[in-house]
């Protein structure tokens, strides 16, 4: 009986949270045209699924039950631009409720093109997306998904992973006419 009250008077300090080690293959790109639209250079990881239909392309990260959604429209009419630039950040504003904070920024890529990189935290299913247009003839979204209802700090590491690849997608972008 002695023993059993000894033990109960340990002091016990809880683990540190911490998030799972992914190691990570060393990143390779190549260099993909997407219809003679655009192109940009893809990692070696991802698989890609094209929606000819809609205009959609998906880079599948099936190790990590991630993919980057990227769609392209054509810039036609006068207010085209306007109206896929709304249209995308109302898709973003949708994960208002459970975002912990959405952060926008606006950046010159390596190719000299404008875009717009949004951050979003907190049990969001989408947690990095971009925009970027030469606002005469394309329009190009993407945004991040995972297949997968976890809780996104367990993903931060594949979050990461992934947001870097986006960027390079964006530094390496380019358009045909």
């Amino acid at each position: 009986m002695c023993l059993s009250l000894l033990a109960c008077n340990k002091n016990h300090k809880p683990k540190p949270k911490g998030y799972n080690h992914i190691n990570f293959p060393e990143k390779s790109y190549v260099p993909i045209t997407i219809k003679n639209k655009y192109s940009f250079e893809k990692n070696t990881q991802a698989s890609v699924e094209q929606n000819d239909s809609y205009g959609w392309l998906n880079l599948l990260y099936k190790n990590y039950d991630a993919k980057i959604l990227i769609t392209h429209k054509y810039i036609e009419k006068e207010n085209d631009l306007t109206s896929f630039v709304n249209e995308s950040y109302k898709l973003t504003n949708q994960h208002n409720k459970k975002a912990s904070s959405i952060k926008e920024t606006h950046i010159k890529t390596k190719n000299d093109l404008n875009a717009i990189v949004i951050d979003l935290k907190g049990e969001v299913p989408t947690q990095f997306q971009f925009i970027t247009t030469d606002s005469v003839n394309h329009f190009l979204r993407g945004a991040l998904y995972f297949q997968v209802a976890t809780k996104n700090d367990s993903l931060a590491p594949i979050i990461e992973y992934i947001k870097k690849d986006m960027i390079h997608i964006l530094n390496t972008l380019e358009w045909y006419e």
